[in-house]
């Protein structure tokens, strides 16, 4: 019998099946066990009921057989034991091979699955079940065998490697300040999962083509153990980053008070276009915690920014130097990137509420930073009138029972033209058949004549107000902080518009100063035509 907290024994008499003598007996129990000392065994709380009831003792437990070998909970550690040592000489016969090949970075490069870490809020099983990945503050070994090494067979056209940066601890004050009740886990992961679904839909290569999106997270595809091996992982996080796409940030108002996030914002942000990095904070930001993102961002600091292994911070400071005119240059980039890109996210929050006033933060923040222009661009988006036009447009798309993998003549009769949706205005972005063209690399607006939906309307028109208005002035302030291309180490190499990864070539070229945008990558395989010191030497290249 099992009696739950102080529950009265006539209530559960009444509310169980119970005969009378059966009633009577089980609350003399109930009253026995409530008399009991917290302290007692449970042969001495046998031997007291049973002795009220007038019955014997029971006698004395025999003591437990020692364990055996084949017992379930020997063999359950033997296996966990031998999973470890199996993965551990995955991890040295990796790296093994990584060091002997041309390109160790593409050796080691290691790519998941989102289905296996990310979840959609409104699904509490996939939600649980991810969570525990993210609930962990230290890395795991285990969490390795979630990642797959990245092969040519698995590219192709419509892939994409997203570099997802993340601070692992949570954040003091997190319950109070998010936006829904969920732990910091289950946050990242609705974060992820919303951010990856945005970009499956908005970054797809084709009329009806479909991303298939590649993460790169460090908790699972950084060999955690041993710790030497953990070292040469993150000694290529340049490397990694510049084979990435596009970049994910899981945004906690802690996020810039760690060195690591900061370094992997801003060397993200050197080497590729704003537009390519994507904020997840919507559970995060909040009006509650909007004024702790404000004072992170002021009190951005390399000095006093928290490293958990003191000997980072020396290697993190040197990367730094290597790319950066100065530390300080650092600290103003990353603050104005920070600016920039979280006011965009506040923008695509705004469309819920049909207000402009979720800038006056950013705004504020920009004019203290000493960024005239980039405040008054932050003041000319037009939340409210993107958000009514969306409404009215949105009605005259087309439905999803007409989605066709290319636009038939009747459904590209039915495409509203580009001149006349919310945020539209320039002939350059109409393509053939009234469809809205693509305005640079990668449009938001490719496959405009699919959606339906005005809140996809209303992404656009921020899309197109960052683009037009904010980027062109972080790619000034980026001219001013970071180090011109023929000055920076190689891994730091800056790439142009459309080139997605560097090749020999490209470091080839980059020493004449001739650097020439290459086409959009067909498969990671041209990846593995990585640069190193060593391949590029062998080109006769000086890499001096």
């Amino acid at each position: 019998v099992t009696v739950v907290d102080d529950a009265r024994p006539v209530e559960l008499a009444d509310a169980l099946p119970l005969s009378s003598e059966r009633a009577r007996k089980f609350a003399e129990l109930h009253e026995s066990i409530m008399l009991m000392p917290a302290s007692l065994p449970r042969t001495a709380a046998g031997a007291i009921v049973a002795a009220r009831a007038g019955a014997p003792a029971s006698p004395p437990a025999r003591a437990r057989r020692p364990q055996r070998e084949s017992d379930p909970e020997i063999a359950l550690s033997s296996s966990h034991s031998a999973v470890r040592e199996s993965l551990c000489a995955q991890v040295e016969r990796t790296h093994a091979n990584a060091m002997a090949s041309d390109c160790p970075p593409c050796a080691l490069l290691r790519t998941v699955n989102p289905n296996r870490v990310s979840a959609n809020y409104t699904d509490p099983d996939q939600l649980a079940a991810v969570s525990d990945f993210w609930a962990q503050s230290s890395g795991q070994l285990e969490h390795f065998l979630l990642s797959r090494a990245v092969t040519a067979s698995i590219g192709g056209a419509s892939d994409m490697l997203v570099f997802v940066s993340h601070a692992w601890p949570s954040p003091d004050g997190f319950a109070g300040a998010a936006g829904l009740p969920l732990t910091y886990a289950q946050a990242k992961a609705s974060e992820l999962g919303n951010a990856v679904s945005d970009l499956r839909r908005t970054r797809a290569d084709g009329a009806g083509g479909c991303q298939n999106v590649r993460l790169w997270i460090d908790k699972a595809c950084v060999a955690q153990e041993p710790a030497a091996m953990r070292n040469v992982y993150l000694s290529y996080i340049q490397e990694f980053i510049l084979l990435s796409d596009e970049m994910i940030a899981l945004l906690p108002w802690t996020y810039f008070e760690r060195i690591w996030c900061m370094f992997e914002w801003a060397c993200f942000l050197a080497a590729k276009q704003p537009r390519y990095l994507h904020v997840a904070c919507e559970f995060m930001l909040t009006h509650d915690s909007a004024p702790m993102y404000v004072r992170a961002i002021r009190d951005l600091s390399v000095e006093h920014a928290h490293c958990t292994v003191a000997a980072d911070r020396l290697i993190l400071v040197a990367m730094i130097n290597s790319s950066f005119r100065s530390v300080a240059a650092f600290e103003l980039f990353a603050k104005v990137t920070a600016v920039a890109l979280l006011a965009r996210t506040t923008a695509k929050q705004a469309g819920r509420s049909g207000v402009d006033e979720f800038a006056q933060t950013w705004v504020e923040l920009a004019v203290e930073l000493k960024q005239p222009r980039l405040a008054a661009a932050l003041r000319a988006a037009e939340c409210a009138r993107w958000r009514a036009q969306s409404l009215v447009h949105a009605s005259s798309w087309l439905p999803e029972s007409t989605f066709r993998k290319t636009p038939t003549t009747a459904a590209a009769a039915a495409v509203p033209n580009a001149l006349c949706l919310p945020g539209g205005g320039s002939t350059d972005s109409v393509g053939e058949g009234g469809c809205p063209g693509p305005s640079d690399a990668r449009p938001r607006v490719v496959e405009l004549w699919q959606r339906r939906s005005w809140r996809d309307a209303y992404l656009i028109c921020v899309d197109r107000w960052f683009t037009g208005e904010i980027e062109p002035l972080l790619l000034e302030i980026k001219k001013r902080c970071v180090l011109p291309a023929e000055r920076r180490p190689l891994a730091a190499l800056e790439l142009p518009d459309g080139a997605h990864s560097p090749t020999p070539a490209h470091f080839a070229e980059h020493s004449a100063q001739t650097l020439s945008p290459s086409p959009r990558r067909k498969s990671y395989a041209s990846r593995f035509r990585r640069a190193t010191p060593l391949t590029l030497a062998l080109a006769g290249v000086d890499v001096s």
